[in-house]
């Protein structure tokens, strides 16, 4: 079972797990109760909550049997809601707030191909910062070069290398296709009834970094691994998008560095850092991804990561966390294999570039609005914390 799943619907809402055909595995959707809309006669209640067509039947007949004339029903006294507060979130079903989160998430982010350079840029709306002027702009946050052909060539000799690993990393392989949050929630040893709010944090992050990555990797529009040799022949069925940058890199980054701000020891993030690590290099074991698409995907889900906690209210000594903006450039990449820690090192992202045109730079940082609906989100997680 799914521990995001579990506790913010999340799954059945993106589609992801369907993607990736692992919802027989984790069991996530009829726990949620998304798939409860689709029930016995398409009538859905809350987690748990499936009415049949009988049962609706029977509470038919025992109110009429209950009830008496109009003039004797009561009127509660009840006090309104607030207008769009965020302290009410509570009240709605999880798929609901995860409409909200993610429109707050995607509404500050916009996305620009340059036709001319084949570069892929992703900005943050500055209007917010700026007092709400529409016309304020925007500010780079990740941008992307892809690999030339000759660069993707080399890289299937690290692929035809990792091969050799198949059957030694054959089960971590097949568990981790859909979400790999368990892979996560077992250092931190998350439980959907001690860590509700801390799940729904990283189902929340693992559906936006999986929107950022999918327009990506429709920008660069690389081919996978299986299209430049027959001798690849990945242990799994190809997935039906482009190769760079990594969806499972990004998506593990994201959480591994969301829950190290979030959790904050050092130590332990250092820890799940490892994991996003192995899990990316997973992906090019069972020939899937060359290792620059783990390099893409590390350097947008760092990103990516600080962007979601700087939406959420995230602080640092008091003050809005500010995440820098990365630009990644695969021209000249080679060779060159995957680790993590090239990219992030003693608790902060960092500048990789060993020459030949190929890098992954930091720039400036970039002010990101807290919104209201995510920092209530985020509180709530941090206290299971404290």
């Amino acid at each position: 079972m799914s521990l995001t799943g579990l506790s913010t619907g999340v799954t059945g809402v993106t589609g992801v797990t369907g993607v990736t055909g692992v919802t027989g595995v984790t069991g996530v959707t009829g726990v949620t109760g998304v798939t409860g809309v689709t029930g016995v006669t398409g009538v859905g209640g809350g987690p748990g909550r499936t009415f049949s067509g009988a049962q609706s039947t029977a509470i038919i007949t025992a109110r009429d049997a209950i009830f008496g004339p109009m003039s004797t029903w009561d009127k509660l006294n009840y006090t309104p809601y607030d207008i769009d507060n965020a302290d009410d979130m509570l009240e709605w079903a999880p798929w609901v707030r995860t409409m909200v989160y993610q429109g707050e998430l995607t509404s500050g982010v916009h996305f620009r191909v340059d036709s001319g350079t084949g570069k892929a840029t992703l900005y943050s709306r500055q209007d917010a910062i700026n007092g709400g002027n529409l016309e304020s702009g925007f500010a780079e946050l990740a941008s992307f070069t892809r690999p030339e052909k000759a660069d993707f060539e080399t890289q299937l000799e690290k692929i035809w290398h990792y091969g050799d690993l198949r059957l030694d990393r054959q089960a971590e392989i097949l568990t981790q296709v859909g979400y790999p949050d368990h892979f996560f929630g077992v250092i931190l040893g998350l439980h959907p009834e001690r860590n509700r709010f801390t799940l729904e944090v990283m189902g929340q992050a693992h559906a936006f970094a999986t929107t950022i990555v999918q327009r990506v990797k429709i920008a660069m529009a690389c081919k996978r691994p299986d299209h430049l040799s027959r001798h690849v022949q990945p242990m799994l069925p190809m997935p039906g998008h482009g190769a760079l940058p990594s969806g499972h890199a990004t998506q593990a980054a994201v959480l591994a560095r969301v829950l190290g701000l979030l959790q904050g020891v050092p130590e332990v993030e250092e820890m799940m850092m490892r994991q996003a690590e192995r899990i990316a290099v997973n992906r090019t074991v069972a020939g899937l991804h060359y290792p620059v698409d783990s390099i893409a995907g590390a350097a947008l889900g760092l990103c990516v990561a600080e962007y979601y906690a700087a939406q959420s209210g995230f602080e640092v000594d008091g003050a809005a966390f500010q995440p820098k903006s990365v630009d990644f450039n695969g021209v000249g990449v080679g060779a060159q294999d995957f680790f993590l820690s090239d990219y992030f090192d003693g608790g902060a992202r960092k500048s990789f570039a060993p020459g030949g045109g190929f890098h992954v730079n930091l720039g400036n940082p970039v002010a990101v609005s807290a919104t209201p609906y995510l920092s209530k989100l985020w509180s709530l997680a941090k206290a299971e914390w404290s």
